[in-house]
C-alpha cells in the first residue's frame, strides 16, 4: 500500500511539472494570412454651407502595417452623379484656401469640384455646391486600384423655431444660462429616423474701455461646448433623469436621433457657462459682451453612424479589455465615408 502511494505521488508530481511547462499550454498553429490588397480610401464629409465638394483619396494599409500617414492618391478620376446625371468636374489641388461668409479653411492635397472643367489661363469656374434632397453617387478610379463608389442624400435643414434664454442660475457653484432650443421634427416618408447634431459656440464681443474708447479685447471664440443633463442626448443611457442636478459637458457636434420624439415638436435644454470676465463691471453693467451661436444640424444616416462609430473607437483606444470597434464604411470596393449634412444657425446675445 505504501509503495502504491509513493508511485501515485511520483506520477502526480511528474504530471504537474509537465502541465506547468511552457510547451504544455502552447499550441502553435501555422496560418497563412491573406495579404490585404491595396484599395482606395475615399473620405468626403460635406455640408450645404461649404463652397464646394472636397474629396480626399488615399491608399489603404494592411491590418499588420503600422502607418501614421496614408499615401495620397493624386492621379485618380472622380465622377459625381446627381440623381444619376453626371455633374461637376474635379481638380486635384495640393494647397488651396477657401472661404465663405461663415468660415474659412485650407485644403491640403484633395480633389475640389467645379461646375465645369477649368481652362488653363482663364478664371476658374464657380464651385459646385452640395444641395439637399439629391441622391449623389461618387465614383473614383485610379491606376492599378479597384474602382470605388458611394451614394448618399443630404437631408433638408430643420429650422430652429425658438431659442429662450432663462435667468442666470447656479449649479454646483458654477453660474449658467439655461437655454431652451425648440424645433419641429419633420415626418419621414420612408419611416427612417431623422438624425441631428447640436453645435454651440460661445464668443466674446469686443470689450471697449467706456472712457478712452480703446479696444481692450477682440472677438474670440471661448468655448465650443455646452452643458446638459443626462439623457438629453445620450438616449441609450440607462440613467434617464432629466431632473437630475448633475450637468455633463459635451464638446463639438453632439449627435442624436429622433427616436424619442419622431414627428413631434421637441425642446433641448442646454446650459452655457457664465464668465464674469466677459461682461462690463464698471458703469455699463447690462451691456452684453457674450454671444452664442447655436447650430442645429440635420445629418444623413451615413454621417451619424460614422461619427458614432468613430466616437466609440476613440473611447476604446488603448483599452485591452474593450471589444474592437469597426468604423462605419459606406464605400463599395474600398474604404471610407461619403456623407453630409445641412444646418440652421441662430445667434443670440446673453444678457
Amino acid at each position: 500500500m505504501k509503495n502504491n502511494r509513493s508511485i501515485a505521488c511520483l506520477m502526480l508530481f511528474i504530471l504537474l511539472q509537465t502541465a506547468c511547462s511552457q510547451d504544455f499550454f502552447e499550441t502553435v498553429i501555422p496560418l497563412d494570412l491573406p495579404e490585404d490588397s491595396d484599395r482606395i480610401t475615399l473620405n468626403c464629409l460635406t455640408d450645404t454651407g461649404q463652397n464646394t465638394w472636397v474629396v480626399r483619396l488615399t491608399h489603404s494599409a494592411s491590418t499588420l502595417d503600422e502607418v501614421s500617414m496614408f499615401p495620397r492618391i493624386s492621379d485618380a478620376t472622380l465622377q459625381l452623379f446627381a440623381n444619376n446625371v453626371a455633374t461637376g468636374s474635379f481638380v486635384y489641388d495640393t494647397i488651396s484656401y477657401y472661404s465663405n461668409e461663415n468660415q474659412a479653411w485650407y485644403i491640403d492635397s484633395a480633389y475640389v469640384a467645379y461646375q465645369y472643367p477649368p481652362i488653363a489661363g482663364q478664371a476658374k469656374p464657380p464651385y459646385l455646391l452640395p444641395q439637399t434632397g439629391i441622391n449623389y453617387t461618387l465614383k473614383a478610379t485610379a491606376p492599378n486600384l479597384p474602382p470605388v463608389e458611394a451614394s448618399m442624400t443630404i437631408p433638408n435643414p430643420v429650422p430652429i423655431q425658438s431659442v429662450t434664454v432663462g435667468s442666470l442660475t447656479t449649479i454646483d457653484n458654477q453660474s449658467y444660462y439655461p437655454i431652451d432650443i425648440t424645433f419641429q421634427d419633420p415626418p419621414n416618408s420612408n419611416n427612417e429616423p431623422n438624425y441631428y447634431f447640436l453645435l454651440v459656440r460661445q464668443y466674446i464681443n469686443p470689450i471697449i474701455d467706456p472712457i478712452s474708447g480703446e479696444i481692450l479685447s477682440d472677438t474670440i471664440e471661448t468655448c465650443n461646448c455646452f452643458y446638459t443633463r443626462k439623457g438629453v442626448f445620450n438616449q441609450n443611457d440607462f440613467i434617464f433623469d432629466l431632473n437630475a442636478s448633475e450637468l455633463i459637458r459635451l464638446d463639438g457636434r453632439e449627435p442624436f436621433s429622433n427616436q424619442l420624439f419622431a414627428g413631434k415638436q421637441h425642446t433641448l435644454q442646454i446650459f452655457v457657462p457664465f464668465h464674469s470676465d466677459f461682461h462690463y463691471t464698471d458703469g455699463d453693467e447690462g451691456i452684453p459682451t457674450s454671444k452664442v451661436s447655436i447650430t442645429l444640424g440635420s445629418q444623413n444616416k451615413e454621417r451619424y453612424f460614422y461619427r458614432e462609430s468613430r466616437n466609440l473607437q476613440n473611447q476604446t483606444e488603448n483599452n485591452p479589455f474593450a471589444e474592437p470597434v469597426t468604423v462605419y464604411n459606406n464605400v463599395e470596393g474600398g474604404f471610407g465615408i461619403f456623407a453630409g449634412y445641412s444646418s440652421n444657425i441662430v445667434r443670440i446675445e446673453l444678457p
